[in-house]
């Protein structure tokens, strides 16, 4: 019933349909712009590695500018980055959007739960926001990948595997700053 709270969901729905996407399609989309199988295969851990800071550092400056700000902010540039992706063909430049892709979804995962809890009237409320926000997140993280394996098979190139997955994040990202600006002037000095 809480409009901040659809929209948040909502935010967070089209996020989680698109950030995965090259967890799952990366060390394929490298092995077919001649990059070796033992080095597309070190592409999720250097994913993986640069997460780990990516949940860390736009979780302490989103404690100084908010939650939606950040989530926002994080969300639009993964999204640029994931359009980018069109133009990485090179062993390098593979590499290097991995690592920036790593760091800039960590930050989405990071700071979901934060943005969230933020909705919560009361801390008691706060486990289940976050619950009913898994579950919303699971659904868009289960349909996310295979409609990219369907826009693969069918066109038979990344191009459109790439452009649903930034569009859906660029989306969602926007959704994230229209979600803060639902809750009214309180949310907004919050951020």
């Amino acid at each position: 019933k809480k409009p901040k709270y659809v929209a948040t969901l909502t935010a967070v729905f089209f996020l989680n349909v698109g950030i995965f996407t090259p967890f799952f399609y990366l060390p394929l989309y490298g092995e077919s712009h001649g990059m070796s199988t033992s080095l597309a295969f070190y592409l999720i851990a250097i994913q993986n590695a640069s997460s780990f800071l990516g949940r860390l550092i736009p979780g302490v400056i989103a404690d100084k500018i908010g939650p939606y700000n950040m989530l926002s902010t994080v969300s639009i540039i993964t999204a640029i980055i994931t359009f980018c992706w069109i133009r990485m063909t090179t062993n390098a430049s593979i590499v290097i959007f991995s690592a920036l892709y790593g760091f800039f979804s960590g930050g989405i995962i990071g700071i979901t739960p934060a943005a969230i809890a933020n909705c919560a009237g009361h801390p008691q409320e706060i486990g289940t926001y976050i619950g009913m926000g898994m579950a919303i997140m699971s659904v868009a993280t289960l349909i996310g990948p295979p409609i990219n394996g369907v826009l693969l098979n069918d066109y038979g190139d990344f191009l459109q595997v790439q452009i649903f997955s930034a569009a859906v994040m660029m989306f969602g990202g926007v959704l994230a700053f229209v979600a803060k600006m639902v809750g009214g002037k309180k949310a907004l000095a919050k951020g």
